[in-house]
Parts: C-alpha cells; structure tokens; sequence
C-alpha cells in the first residue's frame, strides 16, 4: 500500500526542484493581467463566502459540539 504522506513529499519535492530549476521567463505582463489577478482573487473570496454561507450550518454545529460540553 502507497502511503499518501510519502507520495505526497514527493510530488512536493520534484515540484521544488523543476521550479528551482528554471531557466529565465522573459514573459511580458500587459496592462490586463492586473485586471486578471483582481478578477481571479475576488472569485475565490466570493466562492469562499458562499461556501461559508451554505455550510454554516455544519460549521456552527461543530464548534458547538466542541466547546459546550457540559
């Protein structure tokens, strides 16, 4: 059986070394790519929140169970 942890460093430790390992971009950002990264960060603050608002619920359950113990 592959244990996950290990598989997991892995992947972790080859992504490393192919990022380090890299030679220069020379990439060019036009004016729209701050217009991108805005965009792309409020999509995930908003799926964060809606995520949040649908499970609340099970959330506040949680916290409940754990901190009211009687």
């Amino acid at each position: 059986m592959i244990n996950t942890k290990t598989l997991f460093s892995s992947f972790l430790m080859g992504s490393a070394l192919l990022c380090l390992n890299a030679d220069l971009a020379h990439a060019y950002l036009d004016p729209g790519t701050g217009g991108y990264v805005i965009n792309s960060v409020m999509a995930v603050v908003a799926g964060a929140i809606v995520s949040l608002k649908v499970y609340w619920g099970r959330i506040s359950f949680w916290f409940q169970s754990k901190f009211n113990k009687k």
